[in-house]
């Protein structure tokens, strides 16, 4: 009687140590699977190879030990392991991003087919490593899922071949398989195929840059080309119009843009051209708008020169410079805006002013004189004033400069946005901040960083 009752607490005891998780292991009963690995098939000549099989927590492998030796030359080296494996339900992908959709349902049938059976698609956690050096830095990996339904694999820069199941399909059965997708793959057609011409690329795609081109799902302005120095949080993204916009990593936040090219009104009428100078980051905006020629000229650039060092919280400063050419043949003054907006902290917002300095016009902050917007022009007068739209957070500033245009003359003024706002400490770096050895300094440095392959 005193034996049953022990007997009888011991096995509560044991049942009730079971996770409902383990008792469910238990219970379930593992299939096996025939793995076989082969390798040598292509190469011309004899190479060491090593082979590890690492199998997810729920998964076994009879043959855990590496494999190695040498294959290739004729010689084919192949090994068949025993997988034990677990039931499991196989449920697609959910929250899927739409890009992948649209790729999906504007894709040939193959290229469904493809997609729809990755491992990214069906969900499966039950994955064998194939460690292919003692590292294990090298290799791939599959799911069970996939070892079931595909049940051959050739990785041809391998030159490793997968087949699975009791009735293993050979190396050849496979090639006569893909023999009718030779030459489709990417690599074979880019080898085969003339050289792109820039006509062919225009043929296959919209004219994304183009200021009247709106994707239907865009946010923002669309296209943008990103200013910056190597390493710096401080961005600058220009958009076809020569406005800017801080990126949306960057602490500080602001927008600024010409009244002659705002993209809020259209400028597909005015607008030119958009280049980069040979590659370089240095952008050029051209319009023509009311018989005046413009054109812009932008680059990043550290306030206190290029560091020796690649530092992530550079102080940045994007150079401006404002080109205006008369076509019209008649002398004449052109009034030219330049709008500034720009997140202040509201405890730190009694607004903005504007002071002369160093022959400068400077906007600033007013509550620790910290400068939002340099602007050098000898020939121009300079107005402004702070405007305020319904919903508005940021602090906006309109400026008008007016500039005596000769016939057929030109005229430069220079503007410097810098990011984050300069600190009254810093003005004289500002002010001492000359546009063209800063460019000659951008083009150097980054000619050099080019000639290092660090671009």
């Amino acid at each position: 009687m005193v034996n049953r009752m022990y007997r009888y607490v011991f096995a509560l005891l044991l049942l009730s140590s079971l996770t409902p998780a383990r008792l469910g292991l238990f219970a379930q009963t593992l299939k096996e699977l025939k793995v076989n690995i082969s390798l040598g098939h292509t190469s011309p000549k004899s190479t060491q190879f090593f082979v590890r099989l690492v199998p997810s927590h729920s998964l076994s492998v009879d043959k855990r030990n590496a494999w190695s030796g040498s294959a290739g030359n004729g010689h084919v080296e192949s090994q068949t392991y025993t997988v034990s494996y677990p039931e499991a339900d196989i449920t697609s992908i959910q929250g899927m991003h739409v890009i992948w959709s649209d790729l999906i349902a504007h894709s040939d049938t193959d290229t469904v087919r493809r997609l729809a059976q990755d491992p990214a698609w069906r969900i499966d956690f039950r994955k064998i490593r194939f460690e292919l050096n003692p590292e294990g830095t090298r290799g791939f990996s599959l799911t069970i899922d996939q070892l079931l339904h595909c049940r051959s694999f050739w990785i041809p820069s391998l030159d490793l071949y997968v087949s699975t199941g009791d009735n293993l399909v050979s190396f050849s059965a496979a090639q006569q398989q893909l023999s009718s997708y030779a030459g489709m793959r990417i690599l074979d057609q880019v080898r085969e195929s003339p050289e792109a011409s820039y006509e062919s690329f225009k043929e296959k795609w919209a004219n994304m840059g183009d200021p009247s081109y709106a994707h239907p799902a865009q946010q923002g302005p669309g296209h943008i080309i990103g200013l910056s120095w190597d390493s710096t949080i401080e961005k600058f993204g220009i958009d076809r119009g020569a406005g800017v916009w801080s990126d949306y990593g960057n602490a500080d936040q602001f927008r600024f843009w010409f009244g002659f090219a705002n993209l809020a009104e259209g400028i597909g009428t005015y607008w030119k051209s958009q280049t980069l100078e040979n590659g370089l980051p240095i952008v050029t905006t051209v319009l023509e708008r009311d018989g005046v020629h413009y054109e812009v000229e932008q680059f990043a650039y550290p306030l206190n020169g290029p560091s020796e060092q690649r530092r992530g919280d550079l102080p940045m400063v994007l150079m401006q410079r404002v080109r205006m050419t008369d076509i019209s043949g008649e002398a004449r003054i052109i009034p030219l805006t330049v709008v500034h907006e720009r997140s202040l902290p509201a405890q730190d917002d009694p607004g903005v002013i504007a002071e002369q300095l160093n022959g400068q016009f400077l906007l600033e902050e007013n509550a620790h004189h910290n400068v939002l917007l340099a602007i050098r022009s000898e020939e121009a007068t300079v107005s402004w004033a702070g405007v305020q739209e319904q919903a508005q957070k940021e602090k906006r500033v309109d400026v008008t400069l007016s500039v005596s245009l000769p016939a057929k003359g030109t005229r430069e003024l220079f503007l410097a946005l810098p990011s984050p706002a300069v600190t009254a400490e810093e003005h004289d770096a500002l002010g001492q901040l000359d546009y063209a050895s800063a460019r000659t300094r951008t083009v150097v440095l980054v000619v050099l960083s080019c000639e290092r392959g660090a671009i």
